[in-house]
């Protein structure tokens, strides 16, 4: 599998206009990946190119473009992807940090009281509310005679 992503280069204001600009991947051990690429590549700004790159699922490397002129000019960007494994403990990180919105009250959890007062079923008024599988209840509500809320139930596990 494979993903994509885009990837620029500036060369500079000199190198304005070329029609010969390319890049190809190469493995960290410094062996090619590929062959070099020049299509789909288009100019940005004066001497700035840009391209959608195709990267191997899993590639650690070098992307290095180039000006593909007689005497070319270089320019390179490391590429270490995060694992799948990687990825998901740094979301998981991120939405179970301590305090992450308030004290107290991490993302995933505000998410799901989010989500179960704007896609959750609700009943007793709109005082009480679903999770968005229905399963159980996320909030619950006290009201007076006013509407006022008097106390109010949470259960954001």
């Amino acid at each position: 599998m494979s993903y994509s992503e885009f990837a620029g280069v500036a060369f500079g204001s000199r190198k304005s206009g070329l029609s010969t600009v390319g890049y190809r991947l190469y493995n960290s051990d410094g062996s090619a990946n590929g062959a070099r690429v020049t299509a789909g590549i288009f100019e940005t700004a004066p001497g700035t190119y840009g391209a959608t790159v195709v990267f191997p699922d899993g590639f650690v490397g070098e992307l290095r473009w180039d000006t593909g002129e007689g005497t070319p000019r270089y320019a390179s960007v490391f590429v270490n992807p995060l694992s799948s494994a990687e990825r998901s403990a740094l979301a998981n990180a991120l939405l179970d940090l301590g305090a992450g919105v308030e004290a107290n009250l991490t993302l995933r959890q505000a998410l799901r009281g989010f989500t179960a007062v704007l896609l959750g079923k609700s009943s007793n008024g709109g005082d009480t509310f679903r999770d968005f599988n229905d399963t159980k209840d996320r909030i619950s509500a006290v009201v007076d005679e006013d509407d006022n809320r008097v106390s109010v139930s949470r259960d954001l596990s």
